[in-house]
This record gives structure tokens, C-alpha cells and sequence, in this order.
């Protein structure tokens, strides 16, 4: 069995366990999970990578775009400490994307819905900490300190 098959019986086997609103097939390596109204998973099969990349957009209110690019960076930077995970910011949009790279040797049903639900849990804590008027006074003290 090709990796992109196995990587497709497991997502149809991810729609009867994780139980998500709909899951989009949007082409042969492309796969839209969504989880409820307002958060939604992208999944990219990138087979010269023997990878699946997941993607998604992180609510977030109007911040400085500086203090973001910032705040980015240092995540990034910590990438042992967050498994992996990173962000970026959508220079159109100006959308925060955060992104995992899951590798596909071993992948099984499991070890996917594993990777996927603590994506998800941090997506939340991100649109989580976004949210509180407390987060963004310290992010702007932290990266724009008064001189």
C-alpha cells in the first residue's frame, strides 16, 4: 500500500473516531478537517518530503504587526519546546498560521489523531491568550519596552 493511500484510509478512519463537522477532499494530497464554525485544519500530503503538513489559521485580535513578527520569531526559535510546532503570519492576510510537519514513516491511525489533537489544543490556546486583554498589554511591554 502507497503512503498517500494509507494516509487517506486514515483519514476516513479519523471521520468515524475524532468526529469532526465535515472532512473536505479537496484533491488527491489535500484535506480540510473542520471542527467546528470557526476553526478548521488543513492537511497537505507533501510526498517528497514523506511528510503531511498540518495548517491552520489562529484567530487573533488586531496586534502591532512588529510585536507579532516578534513574538513569532521567539516561538519559532523554541521549536524543541513546542514539538515542533511553528507559526507564521500571512503577509496578505495578515493571518497567524500555525503549521506541524508529520512524518509518515510508522504513521498509524493513533499516532495521527495524537499529532492532530494536541495541534489543535494549542491552536486554542493561542486564540486563547490572543483573546485576553492581559496577554497583549505584556506582549507589547515584553517587545517594546520603554526606554
Amino acid at each position: 500500500m502507497t503512503k498517500l493511500n494509507n494516509l487517506s484510509l486514515i483519514i476516513d478512519e479519523l471521520g468515524k473516531t475524532l468526529n469532526p463537522d465535515v472532512i473536505i477532499h479537496h484533491n488527491e494530497q489535500t484535506w480540510t478537517i473542520t471542527l467546528s464554525e470557526n476553526f478548521c485544519v488543513d492537511v497537505f500530503y507533501i510526498s517528497d518530503n514523506n511528510k503531511v503538513v498540518f495548517q491552520s489559521e489562529i484567530e487573533h485580535p488586531n496586534i502591532n504587526e512588529e510585536i507579532i513578527t516578534k513574538l513569532l520569531l521567539q516561538f519559532n526559535y523554541n521549536w524543541i519546546e513546542t514539538g515542533g510546532v511553528r507559526m507564521a503570519q500571512d503577509t496578505d492576510s495578515k493571518s497567524i498560521i500555525q503549521i506541524y510537519d508529520l512524518f509518515l514513516e510508522d504513521l498509524t491511525l493513533s499516532i495521527f489523531i495524537d499529532a492532530l489533537e494536541r495541534f489543535i489544543e494549542k491552536a486554542k490556546v493561542w486564540s486563547h491568550l490572543f483573546e485576553l486583554k492581559n496577554f497583549k498589554n505584556n506582549l507589547s511591554k515584553q517587545f517594546n519596552p520603554i526606554i
